[in-house]
């Protein structure tokens, strides 16, 4: 697929015009620019039998465009290690707004999601997703490392992994805190200026030995 790969996870495709990602290239044209920005996310991942689920919550700022919307192509991890993936749910708001779906579209060629998200919500634009992935073996992942494709860190970043009672952590791939919550037990990395050079990957065993 042409175009820019980039974003949380995400890849930032124009949806008409010219317009690419902040921090792009200018092309023969001259200058072009991108409408949204990438600034902050909170995202979860709830481990569970045989597949994990993930809840993303991601802060973008518009700029003005004379584009309706852009398309932002949402990638999964691949490989041996994961199956199937699917998108189970997909809304944006102004911060402090209602909720309203959005429209998305599961690639048939390459692990990701492709998002349509409008421009016409406010300066700043809040998108949340849940999806599931099938897991093969006591690994998870997170695809983060793309977001160097912005030119710049993220303001923010915050990540939890919740792993079954019985699971017992043997490797993250980034300083991941141990907390406790109202009797419950998840993992915490935060961090500010966000450029990561590595994706978030836990790996566990259990107690009661292999499933």
């Amino acid at each position: 697929m042409s175009g820019f790969r980039l974003l949380l996870g995400l890849a930032c495709l124009a949806s008409a015009g010219n317009e690419v990602p902040s921090g792009a290239k200018a092309g023969p044209g001259g200058p072009v620019h991108f409408p949204l920005q990438f600034d902050s996310e909170v995202v979860r991942l709830f481990v569970e039998a045989e597949s994990v689920r993930v809840e993303g919550l991601y802060l973008f700022s518009c700029f003005e465009s004379s584009l309706p919307a852009v398309s932002l192509l949402y990638p999964y991890p691949a490989g041996e290690l994961v199956g199937g993936t699917r998108t189970l749910s997909l809304e944006a708001r102004t911060p402090g707004g209602t909720w309203q779906p959005l429209d998305f579209r599961e690639m048939p060629r390459v692990p990701a999601v492709r998002w349509r998200v409008p421009l016409d919500l406010g300066d700043r634009i809040e998108v949340r997703t849940t999806y599931r992935q099938e897991l093969r073996a006591r690994h998870a992942r997170y695809i983060v490392t793309t977001t160097h494709a912005w030119g710049v860190p993220l303001n923010r970043a915050r990540f939890e992994i919740h792993l079954p009672e019985d699971a017992v952590p043997t490797r993250f791939s980034l300083p991941f805190e141990r907390r406790e919550v109202d009797g419950g037990v998840f993992y915490l990395h935060e961090a500010e200026g966000f450029a990561p050079d590595r994706d978030v990957i836990v790996e566990w065993e259990t107690r009661e030995g292999d499933r």
